[in-house]
């Protein structure tokens, strides 16, 4: 039984099976590639690929993998002491959460933009920035510099669609937010 599923508007599904992470198109497996990871996930990367998140052991690291999708290939993109709360972006360029710190990750570069009191949990991007969540909370920043505190409830994922921010609360209750250029236009920051 699959674990964690990522879809593709081409059609082309990843998920992760015992320590196999598997890819499927046109009812054909494509490949799949066992990794020496405990506590695995997955996220899609747009509709470049996937990210594959893990500790290993062995080297007592957390790491990041980028998969392409077309390419079946697989890169290492980071690896770090620190726990790996969440991942976002293309491959090329991406978001990371790591414990509660937020960093822009491009070509082995890290740079920190964002820092919660709590430990992030997850990731999901808009065209207005980036929302994060907690176990306490869900918030929003921006290169700007704006920062908002607006879910006083624990989430363990974020998503977003279109103009849409899917919440899954710690409870196991979805909530859903419309229209998140809203963000874009708040102009007060608030502290959290």
């Amino acid at each position: 039984m699959p674990e964690q599923i990522c879809c593709f508007d081409d059609g082309s599904i990843f998920f992760l099976q015992d320590s196999c992470l598997k890819k499927v198109k046109n009812k054909n497996i494509e490949f799949s590639v066992s990794f020496p990871l405990k506590q695995m996930n997955i996220s899609k990367a747009g509709e470049h690929g996937v990210y594959l998140c893990g500790s290993n052991s062995v080297t007592n690291t957390h790491d990041i993998y980028f998969v392409d999708k077309n390419e079946n290939e697989i890169v290492k993109i980071l690896s770090d002491t620190l726990a790996i709360g969440a991942v976002i972006g293309t491959g090329q360029v991406s978001i990371v959460a790591l414990d509660s710190t937020v960093y822009f990750l491009k070509d082995g570069e890290m740079q920190p933009i964002f820092q919660s009191k709590n430990l992030i949990n997850s990731l999901a991007d808009c065209e207005a920035g980036i929302f994060y969540a907690t176990d306490r909370n869900a918030g929003y920043f921006n290169n700007e510099g704006k920062t908002f505190v607006f879910y006083n409830r624990g989430v363990s994922k974020l998503m977003t669609y279109r103009d849409t921010l899917y919440l899954l609360e710690l409870s196991g209750r979805f909530a859903k937010i419309t229209g998140t250029n809203y963000f874009e236009n708040l102009t007060d920051s608030i502290t959290h």
